[in-house]
């Protein structure tokens, strides 16, 4: 029954992720078991009109999933709290990727102190959900129950994004992609801040040694590396389930990886001397370091790539599997 599945993807949509699959179950074999009761009633099938009454009748999937949150007590009530968990997810992940890119941009235009600006964040997203909150308590207190129309129609649902051919861990964990928003917006700003300031790597050695040129002629490409990494993650943040896109976006910024490291291994004198009293084997002992940094992250991009690719193929051909079935 295509049109039960849209419907019961739509209610999934709004219920919290750890009673999903209980939820959709119980609720899957109630309709299921109302469809069959009334097609042995009409002795025939039921047609698409007859499903989308019997859905319409157990209501809206927003309403339906703010069901299961009555008999706890909240700020916000059940016909409400499903838009605001999902408002209030969205919005923290959009301010948190907005906040950290204006900080990046204003520490590397000397703006301010990034690590000022970082300490500044929690107040950011505390203000954010603050207000989110009045907002929706405003609301539920300037009504008694949240109405919808009674005017919608079953057969408008969107169409069933398949998950049952999905294995575990086919989607990305928001943890995953929260902390790689967070930490990898951080190590980028402070990176990227470094190569304009050396002493923010080499501290007091800053007097000494230098980043070569090759880093600053690199420094669009690395932006962009890390920008892909951190825009792939807030995307995951939101959609975990697009893993296609995590698998491609990941191969490009890969790939442009290792041709970054390409670059500079080739490049050499990755540190120079920032004065003409810098003794010579400070600065060799530190481009042999990095030449061998960057030839572990070679190999590490290399691993990622061939895992990302494996992924890749196992999901074609287990798609492939599915159609033919």
């Amino acid at each position: 029954m295509e049109l039960l599945d849209r419907y019961l993807q739509a209610v999934r949509f709004w219920l919290p992720k750890a009673e999903q699959d209980d939820i959709i179950a119980e609720l899957s074999a109630n309709i299921r078991e109302q469809m069959e009761d009334k097609a042995a009633e009409l002795g025939r099938p039921l047609d698409q009109d007859e499903q989308a009454a019997i859905l319409k009748q157990h209501g809206r999937p927003i309403l339906v999933a703010s069901q299961y949150s009555r008999g706890r007590k909240q700020l916000i009530g059940p016909g409400l709290f499903p838009i605001y968990r999902f408002v209030v997810k969205l919005s923290l992940a959009a301010a948190l990727g907005i906040y950290f890119v204006v900080a990046v941009i204003m520490a590397l235009t000397g703006g301010a102190s990034l690590w000022g600006q970082l300490l500044n964040c929690p107040s950011i997203l505390l203000t954010t959900f603050a207000w989110i909150t009045l907002v929706f308590a405003a609301l539920e207190m300037g009504s008694s129950q949240f109405r919808f129309s009674d005017r919608w129609d079953p057969l408008s649902l969107p169409r069933v994004t398949r998950r049952s051919s999905a294995p575990p861990g086919a989607h990305i964990s928001r943890w995953q992609s929260l902390s790689e928003v967070v930490f990898g917006t951080a190590f980028g700003a402070w990176w990227l801040s470094a190569l304009r300031s050396p002493h923010l790597l080499f501290g007091p050695g800053a007097a000494v040694i230098a980043f070569g040129p090759v880093w600053h002629t690199l420094f669009v490409p690395i932006l962009m590396f890390m920008t892909i990494d951190i825009a792939t993650a807030g995307v995951n943040l939101v959609r975990p389930d697009w893993v296609r896109f995590h698998s491609v976006s990941r191969l490009v910024s890969r790939s442009l990886g290792l041709a970054i490291a390409y670059v500079l291994f080739r490049a050499g004198g990755m540190i120079v001397a920032a004065g003409a009293g810098a003794p010579g084997n400070v600065v060799e002992v530190m481009n042999n370091i990095f030449r061998v940094s960057v030839i572990v992250g070679a190999l590490v991009l290399v691993g990622q790539i061939a895992m990302e690719l494996r992924a890749t193929i196992r999901r074609a051909h287990r798609n492939t599997a599915a159609a033919a079935s």
